[in-house]
């Protein structure tokens, strides 16, 4: 039972919180203590807040992830955990959550968390029904995220933060719909009916404005750069980096859960420690 609730926390998912280091490092503060550790107790509040949801929704989900060839081995879905044990593990959860938010006494934070939360809840009871706002909340908890290193860490958000993200994420949300739509094949609609309501080519044209409306909006935030115009050398890795994700969800058949590119992707591993390491650098530099 204790493997399968932790199974059910989706530690893996865990990553898609790393979001909240981007402010650290965006805004210069990643040689500040104080600042990594709150970024850091951030991090830790994100991913038990999504565990906390995770669990939730697959108490809802559970019958019709038990007709999903993949979603049928998670935990709730082939009742290898109860729907009580879940709940209490989620209540538990929000309590460590809780917990973050005292440490760090930071109200505007508290809010950016009760939203996720009250988002996710509308979203697995109702809102992931209604076609393409449907894809908005997905990207929203990758948008959260972000928001939350900064507002963690008390830096003024930058616009292009706000942007670069929100396009990048929505991307992500839109790719994830298609990948659900093509790997579900006949059961895709059964198991989640909003399928019905895209089409590949709708999809297909929302990915392409999104993702070329992520290239731009970053190519602009370096022309713009508070820090260092050098910033702009750092484009090649952005554009592959999202080329790249193209072709494991289009070539590859990967995207209906984002983080398994990250961590079974060696070329698109190597392209971010390289576009880590130059953003590093270019910032050093400006010392």
């Amino acid at each position: 039972m204790l493997r399968a609730l932790w199974t059910a926390m989706r530690p893996r998912s865990w990553i898609r919180s790393a979001l909240v280091f981007v402010p650290l490092i965006s805004s210069h503060n990643f040689l500040e203590p104080a600042a990594v550790e709150r970024s850091f107790v951030v991090f830790l509040g994100f991913s038990l807040l999504s565990s906390a949801v995770y669990l939730f929704n697959d108490v809802i989900d559970r019958f019709a992830d038990s007709q999903h060839p993949m979603k049928r081995h998670r935990p709730l879905a082939a009742r290898a955990v109860t729907v009580s044990a879940a709940l209490t593990l989620a209540v538990f959860l929000l309590g460590g959550v809780v917990a973050a938010t005292v440490a760090l006494a930071n109200g505007a934070l508290a809010l950016l968390f009760g939203a996720y939360l009250v988002i996710n809840i509308a979203y697995s009871l109702w809102l992931k029904s209604v076609v393409l706002l449907d894809t908005l909340i997905v990207a929203s908890g990758f948008l959260l995220r972000a928001l939350a290193g900064a507002y963690g860490i008390r830096v003024e958000v930058s616009p292009w933060l706000f942007i670069v993200t929100l396009f990048t994420s929505l991307s992500i949300a839109l790719l994830k719909r298609r990948a659900e739509m093509i790997a579900g094949t006949g059961q895709a609609v059964a198991q989640r009916p909003v399928l019905a309501q895209y089409s590949a080519s709708l999809l297909d044209q929302l990915v392409a404005i999104s993702t070329a409306s992520a290239n731009i909006s970053y190519a602009l935030y370096t022309f713009n750069s508070p820090h260092s115009r050098a910033l702009m050398f750092t484009m090649p890795f952005f554009i592959y980096g999202m080329s790249r994700y193209l072709y494991l969800v289009y070539e590859r058949g990967y995207g209906e859960a984002p983080e398994e590119v990250l961590l079974g992707d060696r070329a698109f591993q190597i392209n971010l420690l390289l576009y880590a390491a130059v953003v590093f650098g270019i910032l050093l530099a400006t010392e």
